[in-house]
Formats: C-alpha cells, sequence, structure tokens
C-alpha cells in the first residue's frame, strides 16, 4: 500500500495580485496557510470576521478588493482553525484592475 507521508491535500490555493501565496479554501472559508482563518466565502466574495467585506477571487486564482464594496456588509462569524499546510510557490504579479486593490489580510489576523 502505498504511503501518504508528507503528501499534502489536494485544496483551492489564492495569491494577491502581487504574486505572494496567501492561503486556501476549505468548503466555505478561506485559511492562512498557518490555518489561521482569514475569512469565508459568499460565493466569490469574500467577508471578514465582522461580516465586513475583503475581496473576491480575480483571474487566476488571485484574490482583489473592489474598492466600491468596501461598505458591503454580511453577518460575521466565529473563526475555525484550519490545517497549517506547506504555501506553493509565489507567482508572477497581475496587473490590477481599475477601481480595485491588492487583496490584504485584515490586521486583527496577522
Amino acid at each position: 500500500m502505498p504511503s501518504d507521508a508528507g503528501m499534502q491535500p489536494i485544496v483551492d490555493w489564492f495569491w494577491t495580485c502581487a504574486g505572494k501565496a496567501l492561503g486556501y479554501r476549505n468548503d466555505d472559508a478561506l485559511f492562512s496557510f498557518e490555518g489561521t482563518q482569514i475569512g469565508y466565502f459568499k460565493g466569490d466574495e469574500i467577508y471578514g470576521r465582522e461580516g465586513n467585506y475583503l475581496g473576491e477571487i480575480g483571474r487566476n486564482g488571485r484574490l482583489i478588493t473592489h474598492l466600491n464594496k468596501s461598505r458591503w456588509q454580511r453577518s460575521g462569524f466565529f473563526p475555525e482553525r484550519g490545517k497549517h499546510l506547506e504555501p506553493p510557490p509565489d507567482a508572477a504579479p497581475e496587473n490590477i484592475e481599475a477601481g480595485s486593490k491588492d487583496f490584504r489580510i485584515p490586521r486583527q489576523i496577522k
């Protein structure tokens, strides 16, 4: 029987537009590679612990924040603990579309 030792689970990884590996999705939760829950998904949009809009999935697995949605609000959540996973390599930077900014992890999570 083959050994699974050292193998990582297959997950959806996300990067910032600057190309920095940021985290992964497990069900409707976004986790940092250290296992800290950053937010939760509502469709392609990501909301923080207090329900504030953080950003959404853009092209090629990049997370981006649309400035016109910065006041959007949903229900908050109590964060869960995810698995610590080795992050994938950083990627080449991509241009940020007009009216948007690169995704950032909220200060209270860092």
